[in-house]
């Protein structure tokens, strides 16, 4: 009879399935078509879809599966290839979408893209066009969006190395670095945009260094016990309220002044706050 279920042993012919101990106690379930089937490996076209353009076959590769009829290759052991002219010829690799994409890289992926090749190992590609990995174990994304900030150790024209982009954020605090008193009062920002320098009667000028537009620093401006000392800003300085590019300090002996600054490339904007008791 054509269709029937048959028992290992019996000579069975187009239409007819055996199978060996697959069930023990009850069981019932439905056999569609199936051309062939062999002994380790199934040919599954049409047994579960009549769409013959978009049914899985075995690939070359061991335990490998491709679609069949769409021009796909999986000869990578243990690969899935599937859309339209993809290959997966790397060890346990995957393509998936898309077309005219390879996966020559060990356990590497490509998800819906076209034209993109990945031969480095542990690499994925999400999505674009004609993308190329770059180096082992990183991901590449051509335009990554998201709705909170994201920060990346590395980010590359076209593609995006996330490693750590969900780790846990740090934060670099600048402590107070101390500044001489002298006929010049030198501060470099780039090594610490907090400071503070003890006057001491030099009646210096205050030098900052390593700005750039946007740059910004806080300073505390501390007497010595006898007070009353003075400090002049630098060139191209406008303070709060009218101040005219200079500032009078509180005079009290070891009175406390903190002064900060924004740097907009030209021009130190500084506000100041007096006498901190």
């Amino acid at each position: 009879m054509i269709g029937e279920l048959l028992p290992t042993g019996y000579t069975y012919n187009t239409g007819r399935i055996a199978i060996n101990d697959a069930f023990s106690g009850e069981a019932s379930f439905n056999v569609f078509s199936a051309e062939t089937m062999y002994s380790g490996s199934t040919d599954l076209y049409d047994i579960f879809a009549t769409d013959t353009e978009n049914v899985w076959s075995s690939g070359t590769g061991t335990a490998s599966a491709q679609i069949k009829n769409a021009n796909n290759l999986a000869s990578g052991n243990y690969s899935i290839a599937a859309g339209n002219t993809n290959t997966a010829s790397g060890e346990q690799s995957i393509v998936i979408g898309g077309q005219d994409s390879t996966v020559s890289g060990d356990n590497s992926v490509i998800l819906g893209s076209r034209g993109c090749v990945a031969t480095h190992d542990y690499s994925v590609i999400l999505g674009g066009l004609s993308q190329n990995s770059i180096a082992d174990s990183t991901i590449h994304v051509p335009n990554l969006y998201s709705v909170a900030s994201i920060s990346g150790a590395t980010f590359y024209s076209g593609s995006t190395d996330i490693s750590n982009l969900l780790a846990t954020a740090t934060f670099t605090v600048d402590p107070f670095t101390g500044l001489t008193d002298d006929v010049l009062i030198y501060w470099d920002v780039d090594n610490s945009t907090n400071a503070e320098v003890i006057l001491t009667g030099a009646s210096g000028t205050l030098a900052v260094s390593g700005m750039s537009n946007g740059s910004y620093g806080t300073l505390k401006v501390i007497q010595d016990a006898v007070g009353s000392r003075s400090m002049s800003l630098p060139a191209n300085s406008k303070v709060v309220s009218g101040g005219g590019g200079a500032l009078t300090f509180t005079t009290n002996a070891d009175a406390e002044d903190i002064i900060s600054f924004t740097f907009d490339g030209v021009n130190f904007y500084w506000n100041v706050g007096y006498n901190y008791s």
